[in-house]
C-alpha cells in the first residue's frame, strides 16, 4: 500500500523473498504508473482505471487504486497465481480506500494515521 504520490502506508515484502526489490521505489513506480495509465484511459474515454498490469519474464506487478489518494500493488511470481487473486486484491485496494478516505487532514494531503 502507498500514496498516490509514491509513499508507503504499508507492505508485506521479507527480506529473504524480495530478491532485491527495493518497496519504496516500487511504490514510487507504481504510484507513477498509477497516474499515466490514468490520464491514457481518460484520453481514450474508457473510464475509471481498474488496474495496471505489468508482465515481466519473471512475474507481474499489478497495481489498483485504492480510493483517491492510495494504492495497491501485488507482486505475483507466476500467471496462475493472478487469477485467483485479482478479485481479492480488488476487494482489498476497495476497501482500504474506503478506511483511508478521512486519513487526510486537508487538500494539502496531510496524512494521518487511522490507527
Amino acid at each position: 500500500m502507498a500514496t498516490t504520490d509514491g509513499m508507503i502506508i504499508a507492505h508485506d515484502l521479507g527480506a529473504s523473498e524480495t530478491y532485491g526489490v527495493v518497496p519504496e521505489g516500487v511504490a514510487a513506480f507504481a504510484a507513477a504508473n498509477l497516474s499515466l495509465s490514468q490520464q491514457i484511459a481518460n484520453s481514450a474515454s474508457h473510464g475509471d482505471l481498474q488496474e495496471t498490469v505489468i508482465r515481466a519474464a519473471l512475474g507481474q506487478v499489478v497495481t489498483y487504486a485504492a480510493g483517491d489518494r492510495a494504492l495497491l500493488t501485488v507482486l505475483v511470481r507466476s500467471s496462475g497465481e493472478l487469477g485467483t487473486l485479482r478479485p481479492a486484491a480488488r476487494e482489498v485496494a476497495d476497501r482500504v480506500g474506503l478506511l483511508l478516505a478521512g486519513a487526510w487532514e486537508d487538500d494539502a494531503a496531510t496524512w494521518q494515521s487511522p490507527l
